[in-house]
């Protein structure tokens, strides 16, 4: 997911994704913080997407999960008040998107 607005994130993104972009659902969501363009495989990861920028402490510029790798990753504004949060949001994310690590 990324801010539709920032032509960088959207840039990274799709570096990141590679083919996987072309072939991942896309759709466009509108909340109080703006708009965002979700690419994903499943149709539940939109609402998802939008209860995470929803939640979240500060704006978010990207919002990714690569569950064949265990990761997810975001791009916020940097605030100290917002450490936290963005830590804690980003820990929720990663319970709905990552398996379970055994260790």
């Amino acid at each position: 997911m990324v801010n539709a607005s920032d032509r960088r994130a959207r840039s990274i993104l799709a570096r990141d994704l590679g083919d996987r972009l072309t072939k991942a659902l896309k759709q466009s969501i509108k909340t109080e913080r703006g708009t965002y363009t979700v690419y994903c495989e499943n149709p539940w990861d939109v609402e998802l997407a939008r209860s995470m920028v929803t939640k979240a402490p500060t704006a978010i510029y990207k919002l990714s999960a690569y569950p064949e790798n265990n990761v997810v990753e975001v791009a916020a504004e940097a605030r100290e008040d917002a450490t936290l949060g963005t830590f804690a949001l980003l820990k929720e994310f990663s319970r709905y998107v990552t398996k379970p690590h055994k260790g």
